[in-house]
This record gives C-alpha cells, sequence and structure tokens, in this order.
C-alpha cells in the first residue's frame, strides 16, 4: 500500500476493501462514511445516481476505518473527498478520475491487476 500518496490509498482500499465503483470513488463524500459503526453508506443525491439506482450500506475493514480517521480528520462533512473543489462533471463523465494514477501505481509495481472501479 502506498504510504506518501494518501489520495491513491484512499481510492485503492475504496477499490480493495469496499468494492466501490469508479464514480462512486469519484463521487464519495465525507459522510458516506459512518467511523463510529464502521460502515460506508453509499447514497444517491441530486447530483449522483448509483449504477443499480440503490442506496446501501458497506460493512469497512479495520484498515479502512483506521486510515479514515485520519485522512477525513477536520472535513467539512458534505464535500467530496477527492477534489472538494470539484463540484460538477464537467465534460468528463467522472467528477475527478483517479483511474490513471491507479494504473501507473500498479505499473510500478508490475502487477497486472485492477482494482473495483467498474463503471
Amino acid at each position: 500500500m502506498p504510504g506518501g500518496d494518501r489520495e491513491l490509498k484512499f481510492a485503492l482500499l475504496c477499490g480493495f476493501d469496499a468494492g466501490l465503483r469508479r464514480e462512486e470513488v469519484s463521487e464519495a463524500r465525507v459522510n458516506w462514511f459512518d467511523l463510529g459503526n464502521g460502515l460506508l453508506h453509499v447514497f444517491n443525491n441530486g447530483d449522483f445516481v448509483t449504477k443499480d439506482r440503490d442506496n446501501r450500506t458497506i460493512p469497512l475493514t479495520n484498515r479502512f476505518v483506521d486510515f479514515l480517521k485520519s485522512y477525513l480528520a477536520g472535513r467539512d462533512n458534505n464535500e467530496y473527498v477527492f477534489a472538494p473543489e470539484k463540484t460538477v462533471k464537467g465534460l468528463n463523465r467522472y467528477r475527478y478520475d483517479v483511474n490513471k494514477r491507479v494504473r501507473r501505481h500498479f505499473e510500478r509495481c508490475k502487477v497486472n491487476c485492477s482494482f473495483h472501479l467498474n463503471t
């Protein structure tokens, strides 16, 4: 797990530990994460609808909770986890796309792999 790149680590944990889809990683908001109960609540809202259109709750692993305690500390509950200043998608499909960063990480590690960022 990358130590210095906290955004990459968040993306990898979203994929590996929570099974989030690519757009869900992009759209994740701080208030989706209930660290006290170890849960992730993926919510539809006016700007985002899940692939299957259902809200769902996902149990968080201990390592993800431990990471999130410092990563989300002091953040506004309603802001996006990635690029909170970027509030619209613009011309791209994703509001914020971490896919290149993840692919480069796997290439550097010489791993032929992807994580659950299916569209």
